[in-house]
């Protein structure tokens, strides 16, 4: 019984997805993951730090409240945010709504307000270096190829970022095979081996 035996869930795969992500058995770091807990040492020591995920909300990245914020990219990058506004100047607009702060402004709408301008903010500098960058490696046709190959091109973003360190979640699912086990796992891997060996090209 794993409740006996260990402190952790073996047995389900979401369970050691979990686990694994936050590295923190005994609950005494709730609510971070391993990755974000790092930045958040990096960024007391005063280490200019980006964390990313290409795959999504993920826990791994979620330091203490103050921490490195994480960016969540896309394998296909960065879209302009509000690409289809209902009028011309939209983010201008959306900027001066949630510039002002005023004697009556409330703690949690000025929080808001501070968090949106810089979510605005840092996705168009993101996007604009993003675009100014390519990688000439061809990687292959697959989902973990074209997350390392957004990965390949947010690292040669990082001079402009002004960072030293950053940090990236990948992630290649399909390994919770019920069936044919050996062949679906060559397959995995050797779709991860390619992969990697376009992305260290």
């Amino acid at each position: 019984n794993y409740r006996q035996m260990t402190p952790v869930q073996l047995f389900a795969h979401n369970a050691m997805n979990r686990n694994t992500q936050k590295e923190d058995i005994f609950d005494e770091f709730v609510g971070t993951g391993v990755q974000g807990r790092i930045a958040d040492v990096l960024k007391g020591k005063d280490m200019p730090v980006n964390v990313f995920s290409i795959s999504g909300t993920q826990a791994v990245n979620v330091g203490e409240p103050g921490g490195a914020a994480p960016f969540i990219v896309s394998s296909s990058g960065l879209s302009d945010f509000n690409k289809s506004p209902s009028i011309s100047d939209m983010n201008t607009v959306i900027r001066s709504l949630n510039n002002a702060t005023r004697k009556d402004s409330g703690f949690f709408a000025e929080t808001f307000a501070n968090k949106l301008s810089e979510a605005i903010t840092s996705h168009e500098q993101l996007k604009a270096e993003l675009d100014a960058v390519d990688v000439s490696t061809v990687f292959p046709d697959s989902g973990i190829a074209a997350q390392l190959k957004m990965v390949a091109q947010l690292m040669k973003t990082r001079e402009s970022r002004g960072v030293v360190r950053d940090m990236f979640y990948v992630e290649q699912g399909g390994y919770d095979t019920h069936s044919n086990m050996q062949i679906n796992l060559v397959n995995k891997f050797t779709e991860l081996n390619a992969a990697l060996e376009a992305f260290v090209a």
